[in-house]
């Protein structure tokens, strides 16, 4: 992990062409490799029998392994489905190697610049052999190791193994959890490395030496090399290293601190960050995840808004449009939308991996044993949870984003030790399985049921529907099948066009272009028009223009000017469903009509 980050952070420099970024991509893997079985024989050969047994217990039991079946099973039979991958995160890897470097992209979304490459410096291997759906093997292993960490976290509380697997299943059951365990949303590897981080935390002892304070760093500067945000849990961190018992900060010496901070560094967002601040003068705003800013009462307000109603969610609710709507009425937060445009607290009719969140019952059980757990570790406790409110709570002024209930998740895993204190104070309580089991089954209805990839017969339903003549069933089946059509967006439209050809697009922001470089990123070299003047690209030798209709909302005048260029004739056209709330979008392929004349 750490090769695979530093790498990362020296491709950002632009000193490494394309076979270097290849070089990079397979040592950090092989480097993930390496540390986990070294980081596994060290464990278990300094480990007593009782510890060695409480280390495998979580996975003695058929639960988890059904889940990890069912996720296998959607990303064996789905391709990756996730909005922002499509659009901005899994694009870029394939933009950098055309390019032989990851310098600034002419991308009309700016995220596409500004965040940091922590996770795609993991998915780039895959990238590299055009099985980019592969890349979700990292959430399906994040997954595994959120379970891991919890049960063995939950064990370690002096319960049995069979009540910590209860715990484990319960928490990692969540529709965060599960919805992102088979996609390329990089939020699960965030928040599972500061649960990684948090895990080292709480279960300090002084005599472990510096490995659980290095080690508990590592986690969060990893959580924010895919998420910027996560920087702002560094104020708990520094509670934890200046009060903890044990006192972590007489722990590493000063010379192990001198050799670890050119690693940290290399791993975080930190040099990135310090770049755009050099050269926008601000850390804000999309510096941060391509969100919308405003006065901080404001955001603050808002994102803690957006965040607790994204939490309402159930894995089935007829009720959604209904009582989105009712939020959405009321005063203050039509006031809100003014100045926030991307304010739009809602719930789904069925949880959407876009917008995934702990769930109304998840969400509960947290808050139940996050609770009990303050309680029972006391001021400590106490103080902990301030300090990772108040992170939260200046994330939240900094920046804004629509899908908070997804992407701040992390902080809530912050709070995971504490949970699972107080999980393990319930576990004597006569309802305590019960509550338990009851998460476990929304956790499988919720992967049932993700419209991103379906596992129950959703098509022959439909088609029975349509027999029996049941036209509102059919309309509600047609919408819950239509999340899968935006995989689709740009799939076959370039097939006029000779191999090798450079291609230019002219697309609105958070539009899913990965189709384009499918089945071989080789085929074509893939350039954004939507900054470039008319007259340099006439200049130029790109020969073939794709324009997809809705660019004309985010830059109408390009829009005018690229759709009717004189020399140039549509060849063929498409339409695809990018977004569902938008409807859909044509997308047109123009050919210079000199050339092969």
């Amino acid at each position: 992990m750490i090769l695979g980050a530093i790498g990362l952070q020296i491709l950002c420099a632009k000193s490494f062409s394309a076979c270097g970024i290849l070089a990079l991509s397979w040592v950090g893997t092989l480097g993930i490799v390496i540390v986990s079985a070294v980081a596994t024989t060290w464990i278990i050969r300094g480990a007593s029998h009782g510890e060695i047994q409480r280390f495998v217990a979580p996975w003695k039991s058929c639960v988890p392994w059904i889940f990890v079946l069912l996720l296998v099973l959607q990303l064996s039979l789905y391709p990756p489905m996730m909005s922002d991958s499509l659009s901005y995160r899994l694009p870029r890897i394939f933009l950098a190697l055309q390019a032989g470097h990851t310098g600034e992209v002419a991308s009309p979304d700016v995220r596409m610049n500004t965040m940091p490459w922590g996770w795609e410096s993991l998915a780039l291997p895959f990238a590299l052999v055009n099985w980019i759906g592969g890349a979700r093997l990292i959430n399906l292993a994040c997954w595994c190791l959120a379970y891991q960490l919890v049960t063995f976290l939950a064990a370690g509380r002096g319960i049995s193994n069979s009540k910590a697997r209860w715990i484990g299943l319960a928490l990692c059951s969540a529709p965060f959890l599960l919805l992102q365990g088979s996609s390329t949303a990089n939020d699960l590897f965030a928040s599972v490395m500061l649960l990684a981080g948090g895990a080292l935390m709480f279960s300090f002892r002084g005599h472990l030496g510096p490995v659980p304070v290095l080690g508990s760093l590592l986690g969060l500067l990893l959580a924010s090399s895919a998420k910027p945000q996560f920087l702002t849990l560094g104020l708990p961190w520094l509670f934890w290293w200046a009060t903890a018992p044990g006192q972590p900060w007489k722990q590493v010496r000063w010379q192990w601190l001198a050799a670890a901070c050119p690693v940290f560094v290399a791993v975080s967002p930190l040099p990135l960050l310090f770049t755009q601040l050099l050269q926008t003068g601000a850390l804000g705003g999309d510096a941060v995840g391509g969100g919308e800013s405003s006065g901080w009462v404001t955001m603050v307000g808002a994102g803690l808004l957006q965040s607790t109603v994204a939490q309402a969610q159930l894995p089935v609710f007829p009720g959604a449009d209904w009582l989105s709507g009712q939020i959405g009425s009321l005063p203050i937060l039509s006031s809100i939308s003014q100045s926030l445009p991307k304010f739009e607290p809602r719930v789904t009719t069925v949880p959407l991996i876009d917008e995934a969140s702990f769930g109304a019952i998840h969400f509960s059980i947290l808050v139940v044993w996050l609770w009990m757990g303050v309680v029972r570790c006391g001021r400590f406790g106490w103080v902990w949870l301030a300090c990772v409110t108040a992170a939260f709570l200046f994330a939240c002024s900094q920046v804004f984003v629509a899908t908070m209930g997804r992407s701040f998740a992390g902080y809530g895993f912050a709070l995971f030790p504490l949970a699972i204190l107080g999980a393990s104070r319930m576990s004597g309580s006569r309802w305590f399985r019960s509550l338990c089991g009851v998460a476990i089954l929304t956790g499988f209805a919720t992967l049932v049921v993700n419209p991103s990839a379906p596992l129950w017969p959703a098509r022959d339903f439909r088609a029975r529907a349509e027999s029996a003549g049941s036209e509102a069933l059919v309309s509600k089946l047609d919408k819950y099948l239509s999340y899968q059509e935006r995989a689709r967006t740009g799939r076959g439209i370039l097939s006029p066009v000779p191999g090798g050809e450079p291609v230019a697009i002219l697309v609105r922001p958070v539009t899913p272009i990965l189709a384009l470089w499918q089945p071989d990123w080789r085929s074509h070299q893939i350039d954004y028009v939507n900054h470039l003047p008319v007259e340099d690209f006439l200049k130029s030798d790109r020969n073939w223009l794709v324009v997809a209709a809705n660019a004309e909302q985010s830059h109408p005048s390009a829009f005018a000017l690229y759709s009717s260029l004189p020399g140039w004739s549509v060849v063929s056209e498409q339409t695809y469903l990018p977004n569902i709330r938008q409807g859909g979008e044509t997308w047109r392929l123009y050919r210079r009509s000199n050339i092969g004349d």
